[in-house]
């Protein structure tokens, strides 16, 4: 056990009951730091949804804006 896990260890041993809940949510929450299956599974969604972009191709900008000024007018 490294000296920095041991000095947690010990922090954690003195703190009283009541306040170790508080301890678990902060654990708990970072286990997302690290790469869960939750993340896994958002990282997976995430790259299956941009897999499905496709490319406009060439627009025409100038004709674009007048058909949508000739839309307003």
């Amino acid at each position: 056990m490294t000296v920095l896990r041991k000095q947690a260890v010990e922090m954690i041993e003195k703190m009283p009951e009541n306040r170790l809940q508080y301890i678990i949510q902060i654990m708990e929450g970072m286990d997302g730091l690290y790469g869960s299956a939750e993340t896994d599974s958002r990282r997976q969604a995430y790259n299956e949804l941009m897999s499905m972009i496709k490319p406009l191709g060439d627009i025409d900008e100038k004709a674009e804006l007048e058909a949508y000024r000739e839309e307003i007018c």
